[in-house]
């Protein structure tokens, strides 16, 4: 089986903003989009589940496991999105597995918000602490980290590279940091997104050459 592991399904609007739009039209500027071959567009990174299903088949890839954006900062958040995503994985059961993109800091609200989900039919947790400008292992993180651990769901978390213009990348990112919630949440079970960029970055760092 093929499976893709990290797909995001946004909708401009609700969890990707104009002012997100704004972002990635600035870092892109003058790239054609590699999904329709034209300049890049402030909804151009939403597809539609039609347009999903089409490039996994196109692809060859059996299985996606999709999610949305929770950029708070940017007003890319829309908590619910967890509603879309189940949408997703009803319509496509055998071709789709959807987590919950939380708010990082949204606390025990936002816990029982992703219990519900779990509850629903998500099978997990997605976040991305840096692009809420906190770091992995910010103890205001903890109720989502705890819940996760209770529900037995694994999360998902984005480490690396930071788009944000305040992202600080390795001082958020650095993925040794979620040693801290592993103590504390043992049964904790994590995927670190783009950990190859991150280590990367880091012996960049450390030696100052590339």
């Amino acid at each position: 089986m093929l499976f893709n592991a990290h797909v995001h399904m946004s909708q401009y609007g609700r969890d990707f903003s104009a002012e997100l739009a704004d972002v990635h039209l600035a870092q892109f500027q003058g790239r054609t989009s590699w999904i329709t071959g034209e300049p890049w567009t402030a909804d151009g990174w939403c597809m539609s589940k039609e347009q999903l299903i089409g490039h996994m088949d196109a692809t060859g890839v059996d299985r996606a496991l999709v999610m949305c954006l929770a950029y708070v900062p940017v007003d890319s958040y829309d908590p619910t999105m967890g509603e879309y995503i189940l949408e997703l994985v009803d319509a496509h059961p055998d071709r789709i597995t959807g987590f919950y993109s939380a708010n990082p800091l949204g606390g025990v609200r936002e816990a029982a918000r992703l219990r519900s989900y779990v509850e629903q039919g998500l099978s997990g947790l997605k976040m991305l602490p840096s692009y809420n400008y906190a770091a992995i292992n910010d103890r205001r993180i903890w109720p989502m980290y705890e819940t996760a651990a209770e529900l037995g769901v694994p999360v998902t978390l984005h480490t690396g590279w930071s788009s944000l213009p305040q992202g600080k990348s390795l001082a958020y990112d650095h993925p040794l940091y979620i040693e801290d919630a592993l103590v504390d949440f043992p049964g904790l079970r994590v995927i670190l997104a783009h950990l190859r960029i991150c280590v990367v970055r880091a012996c960049i760092d450390a030696d100052g050459q590339g």
